[in-house]
Order: C-alpha cells, then structure tokens, then sequence
C-alpha cells in the first residue's frame, strides 16, 4: 500500500479545499472538526461525493480495486453529521481494504 492515514487526510483536505474555498478558509486547521454539514449543508449527495472524489483517484494511483459493494456501503456510511477528520480517517480504513489489481 502507498498512501498513510496522514496521506489520506492531506488529500481529504485538498478535496474540500477544492469543493469548499471559502469555508476552508474560514477554519484554517481546525477543519477536521467540522462536520460534513457545514461544508455541503443538507446535501448528503455532495458529502459522499468528496469522500469518493478523494479515495477512488488514491486507489486508481496505487493501482488498487474495491469491490463495488464495500465502496456503496463506505459512500452510504458518510453523513452530514461526521466530523471532516473521521471521514478522512474512513477514507483509509476504507483503501486499507482494497486490493492490488490482477
């Protein structure tokens, strides 16, 4: 495997950083204690989209799958309601669980 725990929560960052300027501004780094919420309000859609939009380019770049099934229960498991600093932890349990290709 390639990518650390700190990888992934530099690369969740990033993810937010790019979707949410403005609020990642605002926090500076205490952004890991956030919740979900205050980046995308309601929309459970885009929570799981910054989850996904960070994990799949580690697991493309480290030439890694995930069985569809584990990557649908990760993306359902992130909510409005977590704090940016666990989902990025999630982020890793969840590329921790892929495989080499082939």
């Amino acid at each position: 495997m390639k990518f650390t725990p700190e990888d992934a929560t530099a690369r969740y960052r990033a993810t937010l950083e790019k979707m949410q300027p403005g609020k990642m501004n605002a926090l500076g780094n205490t952004w890991d204690k956030a919740t979900l919420a205050f980046f995308f309000a309601a929309d459970q859609n885009l929570a799981a989209f910054s989850a996904r939009d960070t994990l799949v380019p580690m697991l493309q770049e480290d030439h890694r799958e995930l069985a569809s099934q584990v990557m649908r229960q990760f993306l359902d498991s992130v909510g409005l309601d977590q704090q940016a600093g666990t989902v990025a932890g999630q982020i890793f349990d969840t590329y921790a669980t892929s495989k080499p290709l082939g």
